[in-house]
């Protein structure tokens, strides 16, 4: 097991890597100023074959501007920023490499008002879904009170991509936000879930920036596709294929191949389980 662990950290590494060099010359730009920054537990369940559920967990965050919202997992921000450091030294550490949950990331009111960017990643291919915005049909259940970091909030529900989602919200903070793209209700998600809780987002802090800070969107090399696309793909995704294809690229060659074992766990780590159902 510790071998096949290895193995596929290494092969991720090398992906991220590769995927880094061909990014070189990306530009970051400043598209926005953060008014508020409010951030979850968020948790998956990559292997939905297995119950209960064994929980991927990982900081999100959801950056507040005057038009425009960026949703993130804060440990793919630190890996991204640690291995442009490491390539610009050459010394690349695997090691110091943070475990990434989620590979996404979404953008609302970006590259045009009432536009969303989904950006995703599959081995070292990097992609972008550029949609209309779509607000849930959220129903508000009624009677429905919980109180969640001290404050009040009510229970919405919503059939929305393929999943059956639960929101808890809360008025006294007039933002119609929340995580990923559960947002349109009349205040704040604080706890979001889909019914069969193969994800989970739960605030657990808030804080008020008041623009200290920059939304910002890294410009570089990025294929174009839907959402139905983007799918497909992780479902004909081939570990020993991108294996052969990584070896190619970079020189760097796994005597012996992959055992069962590792092949498996790259092909569950990459194909994961999509947020988006249709």
């Amino acid at each position: 097991m510790r071998r096949i662990t290895l193995l596929l950290a290494a092969i991720l590494t090398v992906c991220s890597l590769n995927a880094q060099k061909g990014n070189k010359n990306e530009k970051v730009v400043n598209i926005d100023k953060v008014n508020y920054r409010i951030t979850y537990n968020g948790k998956m369940a990559p292997d939905t074959t297995k119950v209960p559920y064994n929980y991927w967990e990982s900081e999100t965050r959801l950056d507040i501007g005057n038009k425009t919202t960026h949703f993130y997992d804060r440990s793919k921000q630190v890996k991204d920023s640690i291995m442009a450091e490491q390539y610009k030294i050459g010394i690349y550490e695997g090691k110091k490499l943070p475990k990434v949950v989620f590979s996404w990331e979404l953008y609302k009111n970006y590259p045009s008002d009432g536009e969303t960017s989904f950006l995703d990643k599959l081995a070292s291919n990097n992609y972008l879904c550029i949609e209309k915005v779509e607000i849930p049909d959220w129903k508000i259940i009624p009677d429905s009170s919980s109180y969640i970091i001290g404050y009040k909030c009510q229970l919405a529900k919503a059939s929305f991509k393929g999943r059956i989602w639960y929101a808890w919200y809360t008025e006294d903070i007039p933002l119609s936000e929340g995580p990923w793209k559960l947002y349109g209700l009349p205040g704040l998600v604080l706890r979001a879930y889909d019914q069969s809780k193969q994800y989970i987002f739960d605030a657990i802090g808030m804080a008020s920036l008041n623009g200290s800070t920059h939304i910002t969107f890294a410009q570089k090399k990025r294929e174009k596709i839907t959402q139905k696309e983007l799918r497909e793909a992780k479902d004909k995704f081939d570990a020993v294929e991108t294996l052969h294809a990584m070896e190619r690229k970079t020189g760097i060659t796994f005597k012996g191949g992959l055992p069962a074992g590792a092949i498996k766990a790259l092909n569950r780590r990459l194909k994961g389980n999509p947020i988006e159902l249709e």
